[in-house]
């Protein structure tokens, strides 16, 4: 049996975006003034906000109530389990720290085609999965990714999340080729795994690790869905109740001959990646894609975006702005001047360097 908001929920995704916020501000004051009471045809929105305080030992604010009635809302009341799930990959874990964590079943799971190879995502992960399946995660980089990978090249794929571009790589550079996906996550990295079964890939090899500058272990958080990253600051981290203690190996340690492409997103913990790949970049000379945060950079990896940039000019890489919209590659020959017009530092960008 359905839930009594489904309806109403279905709906909303199909009207303009003005509309669509005042009915949603409509379902979440009735909710409100209803949610733990006894009203006919809320039982089910009832029970995900008694999950909700279960949960995170607080009752939802209004915003937090939104998120419910939109992506929770419609959770089959038959599968609380499901619902659970939704719940924890709904709310960023940052703001919203919790010890609660469901791990995917089979029935939790969906398939998306990637350029005819089959990629497994976790159907209740709305910050990559949801919208892989609708086509809308980083066109960009997927274009560069699609238009620079040939047959028979290597592609490492550090931060492989739930694993688009190791498939999308695997099917580019073909039986030939190698491609080396680094994933800390134990949960994305069963997604992997099984994309990998289903399409019968033998050229992906994973390495369910970190990445940093020594071997060593590091203190990561997932943040929303099947993001994450390293917990920084205090030293009892491990305290935090969405720690997990992962291994963390140098990419100089776990990649050996050619690489031609480097793919490495990890929540502003690139330097740090970086830092312990220095070997492969200064003697084997990859193409690097990198995510770029100046506020990410500075809390995770202790340095300044500036600092950044003027490493890879120092290494003899030339900088490139992967710029969404128009998926040009802009050069950034004078990294102030860039800096200078970047604006908020909480902008996330993605950089392309060449060795010159």
């Amino acid at each position: 049996m359905r839930s009594a908001y489904a309806r109403p929920v279905t709906l909303l995704r199909r009207l303009s975006t003005g509309l669509r916020r005042r009915l949603r501000r409509l379902l979440v004051r009735r909710v409100l003034g209803s949610a733990f009471a006894t009203v006919s045809g809320t039982e089910p929105v009832r029970d995900h906000v008694q999950a909700f305080v279960t949960i995170y030992g607080v009752k939802p604010t209004a915003e937090q109530l939104e998120t419910l009635v939109e992506t929770v809302g419609s959770a089959d009341p038959a599968d609380p389990v499901g619902a659970w799930r939704r719940i924890v990959a709904a709310f960023d874990h940052h703001h919203a720290p919790t010890p609660f964590t469901i791990r995917f079943r089979p029935t939790d799971i969906a398939e998306v085609g990637v350029d005819g190879a089959t990629l497994v995502i976790d159907t209740a992960d709305l910050s990559v999965s949801q919208p892989i399946a609708e086509g809308t995660y980083e066109p960009h980089l997927v274009a560069f990714v699609r238009s620079f990978l040939q047959p028979g090249m290597t592609f490492v794929d550090v931060g492989a999340n739930v694993g688009l571009y190791s498939i999308l790589a695997a099917g580019l550079v073909g039986p030939l080729g190698r491609v080396v996906s680094v994933e800390p996550n134990s949960e994305n990295c069963r997604l992997l795994l099984t994309s990998v079964a289903r399409n019968r890939y033998d050229q992906i090899e994973l390495h369910p690790v970190a990445c940093g500058p020594a071997r060593g272990h590091a203190v990561i958080r997932t943040a929303l869905g099947s993001n994450g990253g390293f917990i920084t600051g205090a030293d009892d981290a491990v305290l935090d109740p969405t720690a997990m203690v992962v291994a963390v190996a140098q990419l100089d340690e776990l990649v050996s001959g050619p690489v031609d492409l480097i793919k490495v997103d990890v929540e502003g913990a690139e330097a740090l990646v970086f830092d312990g790949a220095e070997r492969i970049l200064s003697d084997l000379r990859p193409t690097v894609i990198s995510e770029f945060s100046p506020e990410m950079l500075h809390r995770v990896s202790g340095i300044e975006a500036l600092d950044y940039l003027q490493g890879w000019i120092d290494r003899r890489y030339t900088i490139h702005h992967c710029r969404r919209r128009t998926q040009e590659l802009v050069p950034v020959p004078d990294p102030a001047a860039f800096l200078a017009s970047y604006g908020s530092d909480l902008r996330i960008e993605d950089l392309v360097m060449r060795p010159q």
